[in-house]
């Protein structure tokens, strides 16, 4: 067998924090990675994390604690704030962590367009 029983994992679960069955998850999908290695792809990948709140301050401290967990700083561009990381192999595969918020989508596709449309004047 490769891997936790399902009964491992509900206790692994149950006695972790957080997100400790999607560190259960993430430590599966590499062990298959490196166990199936015929015709696996090239790997550019985004984990999105879990931006929780009831209000745009808490979704905002919360890109903050992730961004601060993550070792980086909160960015904000074109109306979203970020928490990201990216990991890069050796052979320029990579993985990019990231939370984000958007507390305007209408602000934010704006900002896009009237950056889109600064660089075809250029």
């Amino acid at each position: 067998m490769i891997g936790l029983t399902d009964h491992e994992k509900d206790l692994a679960i149950a006695m972790g924090g957080p997100a400790t069955g999607a560190t259960i998850v993430l430590a599966e999908v590499s062990m298959y990675f490196d166990q199936h290695p015929d015709g696996r792809p090239e790997v550019a990948s985004v984990l999105n994390l879990k931006v929780d709140g009831h209000t745009d301050a808490e979704k905002t401290a919360r890109v903050s604690s992730i961004a601060k967990w993550l070792g980086v700083p909160m960015t904000f561009r074109n109306g979203t704030y970020f928490a990201q990381r990216r990991w890069i192999a050796p052979d320029g595969e990579s993985i990019l962590v990231e939370a984000h918020f958007t507390p305007d989508h209408d602000a934010a596709f704006a900002a896009l367009q009237q950056q889109a449309a600064e660089r075809g004047a250029a």
